[in-house]
């Protein structure tokens, strides 16, 4: 009797492990996992957003951080900087952060292409607010069309609109409008003796060819007409010819750095004439390297700090009190072209490349610090420019001249 209890109780044991082994479809062959099993509760979480849509908005800038150049990126950086924090301390756009990555063009051409074929491979960078100098400008237009990115720029090159590059913008008043206009206003107010002096690099000659053009409209010619290269300290052979001349005016082109040691030059060697130039000869830099020499200088500018424009006058006096200088034409216009992209960017309501190039194009009188934008069918985006006049280095402003219809 105790050997059939006993066997029923083995038999009963055998019944119930086998009930409690787990049933599959591989006939028990399923490996035991190896790892430790994601216990993680993901029932309260209800959003499902995409995270990329809370990622910063990336916006690339190309300008010169290093080599004889750095000073314009200090006051671009500066400007753009404080332009960010301005964003996003009002919450961003489009819900989210933006951010900026800057690319060193190291103040020459090749440096500028090399900086925006890193930035454009970048597929996150939605826009690219493009150096200051036209010469980079030219050797980016082939480049740009290639990488299918928008790119602002502030070169004033007459000919960046006739490009036909319909991702490059400029927002700039450019050279076919500012050299005549400064013309206009010297043979009408001071005398019809005009000398010009003028840089060889792009911006330079295509200024000169302007104001040259401009005096054939009066029956005029240059009494004197004097180059330089970018880059040259001593102008004595220029201002030699132009004492032989003896214009009722001087004309100047040229940038920062040249174009304060031609005001300070000129009067060291004692011409006394008036001088008229374009942004570069109402820049800080200039004004800083001329010094008294550049009292009285006249010259046609997109900003100065004591600019007649509301929103140029409050970017000022924020500029001045962050960095404790005063800011720079150049500060001031890569300040507008940051603000142009992210206007661009809620008007596409996108960060698509495509869709904000498109929305480019529909901006029609922004009020910016620098200008009044108003984009045309070419890009171009400046309506109006400053006349200005130097006082115990202080730019001064005298009237803003309105030289494109947008309206």
């Amino acid at each position: 009797m105790k050997k059939i209890i006993a066997l029923i109780m083995a038999l009963m044991l055998v019944l119930s492990l086998a009930a409690c082994t787990p049933k599959t479809n591989d006939d028990g062959n399923t490996p035991t996992p190896t790892t430790k099993p994601d216990t993680d509760d993901k029932t309260g979480d209800t959003d499902n957003t995409d995270d990329t849509n809370k990622e910063p908005i990336r916006i690339g800038v190309i300008t010169s951080i290093t080599g004889e150049k750095a000073l314009v990126g200090e006051y671009c950086k500066n400007a753009i900087n404080m332009a960010v924090d301005e964003v996003n301390e009002a919450g961003g756009v489009l819900g989210r952060p933006v951010e900026v990555v800057y690319e060193d063009d190291l103040g020459t051409d090749v440096g500028a292409v090399n900086a925006l074929n890193k930035l454009a491979t970048d597929d996150k960078i939605c826009a690219i607010v493009g150096p200051y100098y036209g010469t980079m400008i030219l050797a980016l237009d082939g480049e740009i069309r290639k990488a299918e990115i928008p790119v602002l720029s502030a070169t004033s090159l007459t000919t960046v609109g006739d490009f036909g590059n319909p991702w490059l913008f400029q927002a700039r008043t450019h050279d076919g409008h500012v050299p005549k206009a400064l013309v206009q206003y010297v043979v009408e107010n001071i005398g019809e003796k005009v000398s010009i002096i003028y840089g060889t690099d792009a911006s330079g000659i295509g200024q000169m060819e302007s104001a040259v053009s401009t005096l054939k409209e009066y029956g005029l010619e240059p009494v004197s007409l004097d180059a330089y290269n970018t880059g040259d300290k001593d102008f004595t052979a220029q201002i030699l010819h132009v004492q032989e001349a003896d214009p009722d005016v001087i004309v100047a082109f040229g940038l920062q750095v040249e174009a304060g040691l031609i005001m300070k030059q000129l009067r060291d060697m004692g011409v006394t004439k008036p001088i008229a130039g374009l942004a570069s000869y109402a820049s800080k830099i200039a004004i800083d390297l001329a010094k008294e020499a550049s009292n009285g200088v006249l010259a046609l500018t997109d900003y100065i700090p004591d600019t007649p424009r509301e929103e140029g006058r409050i970017f000022a006096e924020k500029y001045k009190n962050l960095y404790n200088i005063d800011s720079d034409f150049t500060a001031a216009v890569d300040y507008d072209k940051f603000q142009l992209i992210i206007e661009a960017i809620k008007i596409a309501n996108s960060t698509d490349r495509a869709a904000i190039r498109d929305a480019m194009f529909e901006i029609q009188g922004y009020k910016g610090v620098a200008n009044v934008y108003a984009f045309d069918e070419k890009g171009v985006g400046g309506t109006s420019i400053l006349l200005i006049e130097i006082q115990d280095g202080e730019a001064r402003p005298k009237d803003i001249v309105d030289v494109v219809e947008w309206q």
